[in-house]
């Protein structure tokens, strides 16, 4: 295989991690009340959070794998 392709392959897999942990994020928020676990507050920050960190890693990520 080609370095480019290596490359390309790795952002890739790198941006739908990125996506799902953007998925998990969301699915903290929209359900922060329904477990036992810490306080709804919490869960909502940890949600918003992951959301925001994970969706630029996936902005940035997916303007990589688009230059060139």
């Amino acid at each position: 295989m080609d370095n480019r392709e290596i490359v390309k392959k790795r952002l890739l897999f790198g941006i739908v991690g990125s996506l799902l942990f953007v998925y998990l994020g969301w699915y903290l928020v929209s359900t922060g009340g329904k477990q036992d676990l810490l306080p709804q507050d919490i869960v909502e920050i940890i949600g918003i959070v992951a959301m925001v960190f994970f969706g630029c890693a996936a902005l940035i990520g997916l303007k990589k794998y688009f230059s060139n």
